[in-house]
């Protein structure tokens, strides 16, 4: 048997313990960091244990980076004979802020983010329940579907209604947009939050999110500058046009009492749209003047930005959760998208939660369904696989600072909105919940 133990901030170093060795063996250590690629920081470092087959090994110097996941392992005669389990040292939380990151938010916004920071110390009403909408469905009522076919059972609606951007004012019928501005307006107007995520189109190509052949960040860092010719369809001149229509569609919802929770550029350390893992310091420079554009040359100051990293699928470096993080002065809500079975952000060494919530900010998950036949996996029932009450529970014994979470709306089979899985009742009228 084999463990390691690190201390608790702001204490240093760590303890390897082991038992079970052939009496005076010769027994080599290694730590390794396997956030950074199961990089060896210390050892190996060669002893004999004592009689009874047991040893400690202490280092009081190596300071183990918080956040991190390590590793001990133990070789005798250059085979590894004990593993222990992965551990994370603990990281010193960040200060709470005292408001938005943006300085002039409205005092509504104010009053959620406030609600946001205090909700995880209550007993109840400490969860917004979210819920994706099918912005792009032309059907009559399939938009709502989500939701009146909970209210329509006598339930209550989710607090938090999201629509994606690229189904608004984007080519699509007059018809089709009034019907979505007049739901949201609606559900706001009798105490509801309205969310918008935004699969924005490659500014370069023309193409859509997922186009990765061509991407230099850096030509939109200033959108109120743009390189090149203010039209410039490409590049800068393309993303400047591209924050100009949704800025047209977010002030419809900059009423006074109307409270947004806007989340972009969302999944930045996965490599499926354009702008996931590129440069860390380029990311945070386009969020960063995304963020001065909207606010201070749109003036919406009722947004709350959200930064939703997609969970830790393979435990990489590149996809760390907080590797592409603007800043604190640029982001108000910190989250995870997870699509998995057990609602797992990645295997227990490589976790997203734990980063994301050092950072001090109210946490989320903006995204939550089944996995659902990707990745190659066979198709099976989402509803079956990730009930209601399952997500609930789940949420409380894993992420019990989480104070919001949404669900992706159903489509193609995939049965992954609350309607569709077994009791919604479960979450939505458990103590926990905060609904409409």
């Amino acid at each position: 048997m084999l463990n390691l133990v690190v201390p608790g901030p702001p204490a240093i170093g760590f303890t390897v313990t082991g038992s079970g060795f052939a009496p005076d063996a010769w027994v080599w250590i290694t730590v390794e960091d396997l956030t950074d690629d199961s990089r060896p920081v210390n050892g190996p470092d060669a002893f004999q244990s004592a009689a009874d087959g047991t040893f400690t090994r202490n280092d009081e110097t190596t300071r183990l980076p918080c956040g991190h996941a390590f590793r001990a392992e133990a070789f005798v005669d250059n085979q590894v004979v004990a593993t222990s389990e992965p551990v994370m040292p603990d990281c010193p939380t960040k200060p709470a802020p005292a408001g938005p990151a943006d300085p002039a938010a409205s005092a509504a916004t104010r009053a959620v983010f406030a609600d946001l920071l205090v909700a995880p110390a209550r007993d109840t009403e400490r969860l917004i329940i979210g819920q994706a909408l099918r912005g792009w469905d032309d059907r009559a009522g399939g938009l709502a579907e989500p939701v009146t076919v909970l209210t329509d059972k006598g339930l209550p609606a989710p607090k938090l209604l999201e629509v994606d951007l690229t189904d608004l004012g984007a080519g699509g019928t007059e018809a089709h947009d009034l019907a979505i501005y007049s739901l949201l307006l609606d559900h706001a107007a009798r105490g509801g939050l309205v969310g918008f995520s935004w699969h924005a189109g490659n500014p370069w190509t023309g193409r859509g999110v997922e186009d990765r052949t061509f991407v230099d960040l850096p030509q939109l860092f200033d959108p109120d500058h743009p390189p090149g010719p203010a039209d410039d369809p490409r590049g800068g001149g393309a993303w400047k046009t591209q924050l100009d229509r949704i800025a047209g569609v977010l002030s419809r919802f900059n009423a006074d009492d109307t409270v947004v929770f806007f989340r972009p550029l969302h999944e930045s350390n996965g490599a499926w749209f354009w702008w996931g893992q590129q440069d860390p310091a380029e990311f945070a420079a386009l969020w960063q003047g995304m963020f001065r554009y909207l606010t201070d040359t749109k003036g919406l100051h009722n947004l709350l930005w959200v930064y939703s990293a997609n969970r830790n699928l393979d435990g990489t470096q590149e996809m760390n959760t907080t590797r592409y993080y603007p800043g604190d002065d640029y982001v108000d809500v910190v989250a995870l998208d997870i699509y998995d079975d057990d609602l797992t952000d990645a295997a227990s060494f490589k976790p997203g939660y734990t980063p994301l919530r050092y950072l001090g900010k109210p946490f989320a998950i903006t995204e939550y369904g089944a996995d659902n036949a990707w990745d190659g996996h066979p198709a099976h029932d989402g509803a079956v696989h990730l009930p209601n009450d399952k997500v609930l529970r789940v949420i409380k014994e894993r992420y019990p600072l989480t104070v919001l979470a949404t669900a992706w709306y159903s489509a193609d089979g995939d049965n992954w909105q609350i309607s569709d899985k077994p009791n919604p009742a479960a979450l939505l009228l458990d103590p926990w919940a905060i609904t409409r």
